[in-house]
């Protein structure tokens, strides 16, 4: 292959990945729902409310949000003799753990932990004592609206369902809008028809449910385990779901460099599931391969492919369009560094913050990718405000 076709086929995967690949799984999503049209779904049926329920939150440092978090979980409309909310508090150094204590319901059970081991640590420890059927996985920074529960737990009324995942609402710190650019309401589109076609990947860690009988304990060294957790149970056969009127609210962070550095960490644990999770490309797998090489691995190697491109273009510079490719590429990349260093926080029409949200979280996941080669990131708390 030459040069010039690798540069156009590097091309081709991203305008893939973040344009065709919505109305490709448009297209099949449409076509499977008319087959399956007349199959019961989940809100045909009652029979869901009598299921013993297990709200499970791994906290470090958390005393800022955890009593609001508690108080919308006791709040839910889903019964309360049928809720117990575990929380395990990861040798946090303020006043979690006695916030906790001080809440007066039964419901709440604390795991007060001296040493500060990790997230799915705290997990997998609390995961080996409870007996409830469905477990409840959420933030200690998220917020669960009314009816968040009831529209999860509704979907295990149906027994193929192994896991469902919710939908985290993030909210502007400062003026408390919601955060829905274009990126963000693709990506709801993109888990909406993914659940249709029995192709849907990782979870949301805010809010995301599964029955308790396939929870598999993960390596301590786990970075992003609601991902991993949940597709580990599709990949062992199960159904999973995703319930867009599920929600929980959340505040993104405060700071670029703070949302910066949770993407990084976020990069680094999307390679190491790559890497763990092979048998997500297996051909039995079936339609959730494709899914997962269109939404997930194109993507987390597109810094890759950008990378390759650049460098390509210039063995091609000899030739007219591949010269304006080259002066594109570099105009682009001046203006993200230049809008990224000087317009932190001013707002930008779409035509410009685009291209600099796409070019950042491509940085983002190519300095997690370094990070993740040389094990540089662990399983233990990296907290931010989100």
């Amino acid at each position: 292959m030459s040069i010039e076709n690798i540069v156009f086929l590097l091309i081709t995967l991203i305008l893939y990945s973040y344009c065709f690949y919505p109305i490709v799984l448009f297209i099949i999503s449409r076509y499977v729902q008319r087959i399956h049209q007349s199959e019961l779904s989940a809100e045909d049926s009652n029979d869901n409310q009598h299921l013993s329920v297990a709200v499970v939150i791994s906290a470090y440092n958390e005393e800022k949000h955890i009593v609001n978090t508690l108080h919308k979980l006791l709040q839910q409309d889903y019964p309360s003799e049928n809720i117990k909310i575990y929380i395990g508090s990861d040798g946090s150094t303020d006043n979690t753990a006695k916030l906790i204590k001080q809440l007066p319901d039964n419901r709440i059970v604390l795991f007060d932990f001296s040493v500060n081991r990790g997230k799915i640590s705290v997990i997998n420890d609390i995961l080996a004592q409870i007996t409830e059927s469905v477990v409840v996985f959420t933030d200690a920074n998220a917020a669960f609206r009314l009816n968040a529960l009831s529209h999860l737990i509704k979907h295990f009324s149906v027994p193929e369902v192994a896991g469902v995942c919710g939908e985290l609402n993030l909210i502007k710190a400062v003026t408390g809008d919601n955060y829905d650019n274009v990126y963000w309401r693709i990506e709801r589109f993109l888990k909406y028809h993914e659940s249709k076609v029995n192709g849907f990947l990782g979870a949301n860690g805010a809010i995301y449910a599964i029955r308790r009988e396939y929870f598999q304990p993960l390596p301590s060294d786990t970075i992003i385990d609601d991902f991993t957790l949940f597709m580990k149970i599709a990949l062992n056969g199960y159904k999973t779901v995703y319930e867009a009127s599920a929600i929980a609210d959340e505040e993104m962070v405060a700071s670029m460099s703070g949302e910066y550095g949770r993407r990084v960490r976020i990069g680094a644990g999307n390679y190491q599931a790559f890497f763990r999770l092979k048998s997500a490309l297996h051909a039995k797998q079936g339609i959730r391969v494709f899914t997962y090489l269109s939404h997930k691995v194109l993507r987390w190697f597109t810094p890759h492919f950008l990378l390759l491109i650049f460098i390509l273009n210039l063995l091609l510079l000899d030739q007219y369009g591949f010269v304006l490719l080259f002066i594109m590429q570099v105009i682009l990349y001046t203006v993200c560094f230049v809008v990224i260093k000087y317009f932190k926080n001013d707002s930008l029409p779409t035509l410009i913050s685009l291209p600099v949200f796409f070019i950042n979280m491509n940085l983002a996941l190519a300095h997690g990718f370094i990070h993740y080669i040389f094990g540089e990131i662990k399983g233990t708390w990296k907290r931010t405000e989100r």
